[in-house]
């Protein structure tokens, strides 16, 4: 075990010189000053003499190099030491595999390497030639990953300053890891290689650098831990340099009925409380669900979590040893699996496994072809869960007893189904099930919580338990002083630290080897203030609210549904309330993703290679999940009036129920949704350079806030299916798909009809607005239809025009916008046809209520 965790070590850090040397005063060779960083009294002062050699890992990351260009001091052959030197040439093939995206490219040797940039990787990638790229470069600085400098920028060299002042941070916080064990220690100093080493190129020679050194380092590892399993009975140098063998496994994952689980709930009463709560919770609980199945396809297979290509989106791609145990390991895993989850949840959910790719070194050159077979081998499982369970291959028949539960009956026959799922037995005479209330549970939690403790075997307190026999378990905590001493409770395995952290905390606080990572938890609260802000805003649900009477004490009473409604809702000059009190559903996802990963990156200026791909997961990952985060957690200013109210958006007033990978589905009062939608649009374009060829689809679904969820996520689903249908970078709402660019003049327009309603002095009202509807069908009629009556409409609204609309006290600029409706000489047939969306945005937004808002 010391020897193998020794070449896991020496492969994460064999190029950390890369980093170091990069100070304004160093000097030398990467591979000596990797060997000085990892024998510095610092460095060693963190580790155990049981943990691993670190004169052996010390000769690792000193000799990895097999080219003589680099030096006869470093290159592996120097090492005397038979086992050694067998070991030096697994790091040196895992850097080689790591890298071979190197193999190809063209060199730039003009650069200075100290202060190149490392390139966004999002402009290399090409689906088709005839979109739009763009030319110039975009880089990023050498700063500590946060949802602000993952935006990269328009310059060509980095300072001194900036990356003395990184290696001095890096340096700090790794002095502060204080680890009981060696996988808290490798997962920890991992975690801030990502950190720190996310922005520095993994090779500055090369014409593209958009390989981060991170993910060159982190693939490294899971490579050298692999070649070591694989190699380890007999350490042949002849046939650890064998590059065509297949040594190495994809294992492909997949949690298959994550929609209809998380989907199905409704309220637990008549007044449909809770549903946000439960929300939140199941989403939560199926992210952990994947990862703690990843765990313990890892600890089965005693790999680390470098070994982790990809986890998002209920997928995960995993890189393991080709080795008949384990792949004997992994069916085992699948039929516990299986009937773990057959058993839990009644076959709503399933966690499909598929370890047929194998691969060589050289295939390490191109995985595009590698990731087609492994996704279709996944939908190919999808099409036959459950079948190692439900069918008894021996004896060629069916095997009832494994999914027939007849404990079922009695609860069904006691206490009904679940009040709210309606999938499984209500538990006792509150009518939820089992899942349900512990829903509650997690969502009150959630909020809060700071850290997750990943633990082998079910814990005491209260934490959320995973697989057969409740092997695995998490417990959320809220502050770092509630964290077990990790020496004595052996059994925590992980801590994951949720960024940013809400508590506050020193920075000179010792570091247990926390791995940090984004996690959506955000929560609408209403805001504390000194308890003059009614809870209840004036909804207009018909059963009498259990808040309506309430005032704000805290910063602990999260929004329901009917409170983010009523939140679209505003007060005229006269306290008449007007806006429709209803909630918008908005689904979005990359387009093309299939295609990116297969052909995107497979062209003149680059290839799919293992470290590549890395890169790409996570960098989207870090916008769909760490900017979008960061957004929905922004405060903002400004007041409700109907002046601000439309551009002044509060963000904080959506529910972020899932986001990463490349996808989200987020919940909120229908405008502010309508508006953060076309924010992430402008976001994403610029975070991936104005890149036509990879974009995102969107659709909005608005209905009343106790519209049952499953069906408004269904019809939010149909309307991003048909901007996808309609030619992709598109959203639908109000049943209408535009492209983004089309959004933008559409939403002027609106604008426009606003600040008209809102004029005193103008007759417009909404009559004419509804008017406006029967001329847009007229005009659609002859569009779609070739009827000639339909032009009647030019007339028509020309006639309504000129009778309602005073052209001496109304707006001119509102007159002029109008005649792109009728005149034929500046008739605008893109906004006629779309006509719709500004239509239902104006008439929702000043449509009256009924009831008012209660006063102070």
């Amino acid at each position: 075990m010391k020897e193998y965790q020794s070449v896991m070590l020496a492969g994460l850090l064999h190029d950390i010189g890369k980093f170091t040397n990069r100070m304004k005063l160093e000097k030398g060779r990467h591979p000596k000053h990797s060997e000085i960083f990892v024998l510095s009294d610092q460095f060693k002062s963190l580790l155990k003499d049981d943990w691993v050699d670190i004169e052996l890992v010390a000769n690792l990351v000193r000799c990895h190099h097999e080219d003589p260009r680099i030096g006869s001091d470093f290159l592996v052959e120097a090492i005397s030491d038979e086992r050694t030197r067998a070991l030096a040439y697994i790091v040196s093939r895992a850097d080689n595999y790591s890298s071979s995206e190197r193999i190809s490219q063209e060199k730039d040797i003009h650069q200075y390497y100290k202060t190149v940039p490392l390139d966004s990787i999002f402009p290399s990638i090409i689906i088709d030639e005839n979109r739009i790229i763009r030319k110039l470069p975009l880089r990023y600085r050498a700063k500590p990953l946060s949802v602000q400098s993952i935006f990269p920028q328009e310059f060509d060299h980095l300072s001194e300053n900036e990356i003395d002042a990184l290696v001095n941070a890096f340096g700090r916080e790794v002095s502060r890891l204080k680890t009981t064990n060696f996988p808290h220690f490798y997962q920890g100093l991992m975690s801030l290689l990502e950190k720190y080493t996310w922005c520095i190129p993994s090779d500055t020679t090369s014409q593209m650098r958009d390989i981060s050194l991170y993910d060159h380092l982190k693939t490294t590892s899971a490579i050298s831990t692999c070649l070591y399993q694989y190699h380890k009975d007999q350490l042949n140098e002849k046939e650890i340099k064998n590059n065509y063998q297949k040594k190495f496994l994809l294992i492909g994952g997949d949690l298959s009925g994550i929609q209809n689980y998380i989907y199905r709930i409704t309220g637990s009463d008549s007044t449909g409380k809770g549903v946000s709560k439960r929300l939140r919770a199941r989403s939560f609980y199926l992210n952990l669900l994947v990862e703690v199945g990843i765990h313990r396809i890892l600890h089965y297979l005693n790999l680390p979590l470098s070994c982790i290509l990809m986890a998002a989106g209920g997928r995960f791609i995993l890189l393991a040893p080709n080795l008949e145990h384990v792949k004997e390991s992994l069916h085992t895993l699948s039929l516990e699996f299986n009937q773990w989850f057959i058993k839990e949840f009644r076959g709503e959910l399933s966690l499909n496994l598929t370890w047929d790719c194998e691969m060589s070194g050289e295939d390490f050159q191109d995985l595009s072809n590698l990731l087609e077979q492994l996704n279709d081998a996944l939908e190919n499982k999808k099409k036959h869960k459950y079948y190692e369970v439900i069918y008894s291959n021996s004896q060629k028949k069916w095997e009832p007893k494994n999914f027939i539960f007849d404990s079922d009956y009695g609860h069904y026959s006691q206490f009904g189904e679940c009040n709210s799922c309606h999938m499984f037995p209500a538990k006792d005479n509150n009518k939820l099930c089992r899942y349900c209330q512990k829903d509650s549970q997690i969502g009150s939690d959630l909020p809060g919580s700071n850290y997750l403790l990943f633990r082998k075997g079910p814990c005491r307190n209260y934490t959320l338990s995973f697989l057969k026999d409740d092997s695995y378990s998490v417990e959320m905590v809220k502050s770092k002083n509630s964290i077990p001493d990790i020496s004595a409770d052996r059994d925590v395995y992980l801590i994951k630290r949720i960024i940013p952290v809400s508590e506050k905390t020193k920075e000179d606080l010792d570091n247990p080897g926390f791995v940090d990572d984004y996690l959506l938890n955000t929560v609408p609260y209403f805001s504390d203030n000194k308890a003059k802000e009614y809870i209840c805003q004036g909804c207009n649900q018909k059963n009498q609210c259990e808040e309506e009477n309430k005032k704000v004490t805290a910063n602990n009473i999260p929004y329901t549904f009917s409170c983010l409604a009523a939140t679209s809702s505003w007060l005229d000059e006269q306290g008449v309330q007007r806006g429709e009190q209803l909630i918008g559903v908005l689904k979005a996802d990359l387009d093309w993703l299939g295609l990116i990963f297969r052909t995107g990156l497979k062209n003149q200026m680059v290839k799919l290679t293992v470290s590549r791909y890395a890169t790409l997961s996570r960098m989207l990952n870090y916008f769909f999940l760490g900017w979008i985060k960061n957004e929905l957690t922004k405060l903002k200013n400004g007041n409700t009036s109907f002046q601000d109210h439309h551009r002044n958006a509060d963000f904080t007033k959506i529910y972020g129920v899932y986001s990463g990978g490349d996808d989200l589905l987020l919940i909120g009062p229908w405008e502010t949704i309508i508006l953060f939608a076309y924010h992430l649009y402008r976001n994403f374009r610029e975070y991936t350079g104005q890149n036509d060829n990879i974009t995102l689809s969107a659709g909005i679904a608005i209905t009343k806030p106790r519209f049952p969820l499953y069906r408004a996520v269904a019809i939010a689903n149909k309307y991003l299916e048909k901007s996808k249908e309609f030619g992709k970078n598109r959203i639908t709402l109000f049943d209408t798909t535009i492209t983004w660019q089309e959004f933008e003049k559409l939403k002027s327009f609106k604008d426009t009809l606003c600040q008209e309603l809102d004029n005193k002095q103008s007759k417009l009202n909404l009559s004419f607005l509804y008017r406006l509807f029967r001329y847009h069908e007229m005009y659609l009629s002859f569009y779609h239809e070739q009827k000639v009556e339909g032009l009647k409409f030019h007339s028509h609204l020309a006639s309504d025009v000129a009778r309602n609309i005073d052209s001496k006290s109304a707006n001119q600029n509102f007159r002029q916008e109008l005649e792109k409706l009728y005149s034929i000489v500046k008739f605008d047939e893109e906004l006629m046809k779309n006509l719709k969306i500004p239509l239902f945005w104006t008439i929702y937004k000043f449509r009256k209520n009924v009831k008012k808002r209660k006063e102070d």
